[in-house]
């Protein structure tokens, strides 16, 4: 959801493995097998992604525009302005690092409080994503 390599790239590395397997001469040795294991980690680590991205990114969107609207800030409220328009973790991830590049430089107390709010923030995205993935995909999700 927040990484670096999309869906689209996964899914494509996936079908990639998928398609070597199936053209496999005979018995597949032990690296063949385990780009398989490897490729059924993606399809459920992504399955699981995908069913948690969008309540998160809501969850995160909500939070830290709330904190924005709140705080007396210069910035903060075309940074939560910004944050109306985001639609997944990339779009997040460039708002929220313009806005915390933004309140690095600023040396206002009400700027420290925050990007102290930002942070926790980040920091509760990040561990319901590795909730998420440790919960792995729904019931009935294919892996």
């Amino acid at each position: 959801m927040f990484n670096a390599t999309t869906p689209e790239d996964l899914l494509g590395a996936l079908g990639r493995v998928l398609r070597a397997a199936a053209r496999a001469d005979g018995p597949l040795d032990g690296f063949q097998r385990g780009q398989l294991l490897s490729a059924s980690s993606i399809a459920r680590n992504l399955a699981a992604e995908q069913a948690a991205a969008r309540a998160l990114l809501d969850g995160a969107v909500a939070e830290v525009g709330a904190a924005l609207r709140a705080a007396p800030v210069d910035g903060a409220g075309a940074a939560a302005e910004r944050l109306t328009g985001v639609r997944d973790g990339r779009e997040l991830g460039a708002v929220l690092g313009d806005l915390l590049e933004r309140l690095r430089a600023d040396p206002a107390p009400a700027a420290a409080r925050l990007r102290t709010q930002v942070h926790a923030a980040i920091r509760r995205l990040v561990d319901g994503e590795v909730a998420a993935l440790a919960a792995g995909p729904p019931e009935g999700a294919a892996t």
